[in-house]
């Protein structure tokens, strides 16, 4: 007999049911014993020889299951997202993802497709100062998810992070590493007679090495043909990916119309010759 006081924890059936079928916690299991510690149904199940989950495990079981859209998973890795685990050297140790912005409703708008029950309780404000100014971001972290495992294999081999070799492109990855990573400027070069304006769009892909990006780059052109580039930067690997010019109405055509408002500054569209003219 495991206990004289807590009949519930001498009944192994009981607790077999409830732990593994039911798959209720140690604290519901607590609760409904109406014992004073969720460590006493813990050496209950030890006694009985019911397998106690670890950690990563029990978070799993009280966890709603990720929508693994692996495009949207993907896009934002290759911008600011990220995976990360507790315990690197356990097979039991599962990841969670992470990504933050300043607009709530971009990160909202990832939350949404990925957690679509519980998404808002996985976002938190978070404070931080740039240029001794205080600013706010938005962090959207999931519970650990066992469905990220190999993911994380993929991304973070040796715990570093890398672009993996079998990555593919779509339009959906393409739009989400854009809203996380991707940038446009106007750039105006007079002429004799008039002022041209182009746009320029790149990618902050420089925490990358330039032979990752290179495949990358081959994929994107093959799939889209946008002719997409290296170009040097003065930063990290020293080199961005880029899309030229006259391929820039193709990539936004490609990726559709901003879903976030407030990233609606970004698609910068070429103008054409009659359009430039009408501005000057």
């Amino acid at each position: 007999m495991f206990s004289k006081k807590y009949t519930k924890l001498n009944n192994k059936q009981y607790l077999y049911n409830t732990y593994v079928v039911k798959k209720k916690s140690l604290t519901d299991i607590q609760r409904e014993v109406n014992c004073k510690s969720s460590n006493s149904v813990r050496q209950a199940l030890i006694y009985h020889s019911i397998p106690v989950r670890n950690v990563s495990e029990g978070l799993c079981i009280s966890n709603e299951k990720l929508v693994l859209d692996l495009d949207i998973i993907n896009g934002s890795l290759l911008g600011d997202g990220f995976l990360s685990v507790w315990n690197k050297d356990s097979d039991k140790s599962y990841p969670v993802f992470q990504k933050k912005n300043k607009f709530k409703t971009h990160i909202q708008y990832v939350a949404k497709q990925l957690l679509p029950n519980t998404y808002k309780e996985c976002i938190k404000a978070e404070v931080c100062r740039c240029n001794n100014k205080q600013l706010t971001y938005w962090r959207f972290n999931t519970k650990v998810q066992q469905s990220l495992s190999s993911l994380y294999g993929l991304w973070y081999p040796g715990g570093v992070k890398h672009i993996p070799n079998d990555i593919m492109p779509t339009s959906k990855l393409l739009l989400h590493w854009f809203l996380d990573d991707g940038s446009t400027s106007w750039r105006h070069r007079k002429h004799k007679h008039h002022t041209k304006t182009t746009v320029r769009l790149t990618f902050s892909s420089q925490s990358f090495i330039p032979e990752e990006q290179e495949i990358l780059r081959d994929k994107v052109n093959k799939t889209f043909n946008l002719h997409m580039s290296l170009r040097k930067t003065n930063s990290g690997t020293g080199y961005v990916l880029a899309i030229p010019e006259t391929k820039t109405n193709m990539f936004f055509d490609i990726i559709g119309p901003p879903p976030v408002p407030e990233l609606a500054y970004k698609w910068k569209r070429r103008p054409n010759e009659r359009e430039t003219q009408a501005r000057l």
